[in-house]
């Protein structure tokens, strides 16, 4: 589709939102139309080939109507949609007819092109092509022609929603078969863009991996972790969720790409020299920590050295994870900064869900680490006045079982 002004053509997008071109110039019939009429010209628009029964459009229109009251008044709305038509431009015709109880889009002055047939029919054309410079070229087509979901402010309606899944499911396909072809010939900048064209109306981990890998495949590996800690924090904070093991193997594979030049052991020991630091707690990542973690308790296990775990969770007075966002972001930097407080530089914490965090302390026993949990307790209690918010913590001995939970 182009909008280069051919005419008597009216060219429909509805892909990523509606656009109206006639004869190459944008139109605004929803300026001068009721919700019902742009309603019903879309639905008559998208269905002109077959065009749709009396019935099923008063149930699109008039759900809640008398039948009789609802027929009178769609008589009435197509005759305004009719003059609605011309004053926009287009030249006067019926466009709309009615024979058999049905009601169908036509005119022999105006020729419609809608973007969802277009793609439709450049996405088949793709799936179905077997040579795969042909097929890649097809696919990079169709993929440009999807510029999001159709008709977005109408997802509400089951036409609309119905609709939209097909052309996502489709979109979808020839996205990942999009995917092999390009990182088959090594074009990973290319891919970027189509990953970020998808990432950006759908957030799936699906295409969060794709983008990982592209940027991998570009030895952007920085970029590349950055992304990943970026998804991970937005999904913890937003759904309480961990990134699947897919992600996490993705994520480790590109960590252990990076590359470092030659250098002497002086210089990797400053590089990795840990340096002063003015507050306790060595805060990380939740993988950083996990590895951290098993390979600590190897080392306690070998020298007997005692190491115990605490995990604490924020929640209401009731014992309900907090879902309230103002009052949990709050809470959870005041834990935050109470744990970077109250235990020392050798422990370490983490951000492990929505409303929870995690402390390793070593060389402690139980006593040691109850002592800990009510410091971190009393600092939070200082920095955090919230009547609505309660302090959980479980404490496990490192490699062993759980121990008791108290409420603070």
């Amino acid at each position: 589709m182009g909008k280069e002004g051919t005419d008597n053509v009216l060219e429909i997008y509805m892909l990523g939102g509606l656009e109206l071109y006639w004869r190459g110039k944008q139109i605004y019939l929803g300026k001068g139309l009721s919700s019902k009429q742009l309603r019903l010209l879309l639905i008559l628009l998208y269905s002109r080939a077959d065009g749709i029964r009396r019935e099923h459009l008063l149930e699109q229109l008039y759900m809640d109507s008398d039948v009789e009251q609802a027929s009178n008044s769609l008589r009435a709305m197509v005759f305004r949609l009719r003059r609605s038509l011309a004053a926009a431009g287009l030249p006067k015709g019926e466009y709309i007819t009615n024979k058999g109880g049905i009601y169908r889009w036509y005119s022999q002055e105006v020729q419609v092109v809608l973007d969802v047939e277009e793609f439709q029919k450049k996405a088949a054309a793709a799936l179905k092509e077997q040579e795969p410079e042909r097929q890649t070229e097809l696919l990079e087509a169709a993929c440009k022609m999807y510029r999001g979901e159709f008709l977005p402010t109408m997802i509400a309606d089951g036409w609309v929603a119905a609709a939209n899944w097909k052309y996502q499911e489709l979109y979808f396909r020839c996205l990942r078969r999009l995917g092999y072809h390009l990182k088959q010939q090594q074009r990973y900048q290319d891919l970027l863009g189509y990953c970020e064209q998808a990432v950006s109306t759908y957030p799936y981990e699906e295409w969060q991996i794709l983008k990982m890998e592209c940027l991998a495949g570009m030895r952007e590996y920085g970029m590349a972790m950055e992304y990943y800690e970026k998804v991970v924090e937005e999904s913890r904070e937003e759904f309480g969720t961990e990134p699947s093991e897919q992600m996490t193997q993705v994520y480790r594979w590109i960590r252990s790409q990076t590359q470092y030049g030659v250098r002497n052991i002086e210089e990797i020991r400053t590089h990795m020299d840990p340096g002063q630091r003015e507050r306790g707690a060595c805060h990380c990542d939740y993988l950083t920590f996990v590895d951290i973690y098993q390979y600590m308790v190897w080392v306690f296990e070998r020298q007997g050295t005692r190491a115990q775990l605490l995990l604490f969770t924020i929640m209401d007075r009731k014992g309900i994870p907090l879902e309230t966002s103002p009052l949990l972001e709050q809470a959870r930097e005041s834990l935050e900064q109470a744990i970077g407080d109250s235990v020392r530089k050798a422990d370490l914490f983490t951000c492990c869900g929505r409303n929870q965090f995690l402390v390793l302390l070593t060389g402690t026993d139980d006593a040691g680490c109850i002592q800990a949990a009510e410091r971190i307790r009393t600092r939070f209690q200082e920095l955090n006045h919230s009547r609505r918010v309660e302090l959980y913590y479980t404490r496990q001995m490192a490699g062993g079982g759980v121990r008791e939970t108290q409420r603070g």
